[in-house]
């Protein structure tokens, strides 16, 4: 297979697959950038879910009346 084609097949340009084959370059995997607000609510999710359980727990709910 050419570098052509493997190049065309990974949608990647034919100097970066040249230089992964030669060893000059090897592909990199990605970091990841500073958490946004999910990641920070998903970190702390197992806490609200907790804290969520707790209120369930103790809160009374009124009867609505139509």
């Amino acid at each position: 297979m050419t570098i052509t084609e493997i190049a065309r097949r990974t949608d990647q340009d034919r100097t970066t697959i040249h230089a992964y084959l030669a060893g000059k370059r090897t592909p990199a995997v990605r970091q990841r950038g500073e958490p946004g607000a999910f990641n920070v609510l998903f970190d702390n999710a197992g806490e609200l879910l907790d804290l969520a359980e707790h209120a369930a727990g103790t809160m009374t709910l009124a009867p609505t009346t139509a």
